[in-house]
């Protein structure tokens, strides 16, 4: 997880809020440790899509449209 905590370290450089999504957080392991090690701004997770990669659509979505 140490390469994890380095990634998460510097979104906090960049990001005060984030929101995951994709396969990868249907993880318990990650995701709770993920929530452990963000101690800056808000995180956010899907509730009314499924985590997976139909999940990530939404974030892609999303993303572009604030392009």
């Amino acid at each position: 997880m140490n390469k994890i905590n380095i990634i998460v370290s510097q979104l906090h450089s960049l990001f005060s809020d984030v929101a995951m999504s994709g396969g990868v957080f249907q993880n318990r392991k990650l995701l709770e440790f993920i929530y452990k090690t963000w101690h800056i701004g808000n995180l956010y997770m899907n509730e009314a899509v499924p985590s997976n990669d139909g999940g990530l659509a939404l974030g892609q979505l999303w993303l572009g449209n604030q392009l």
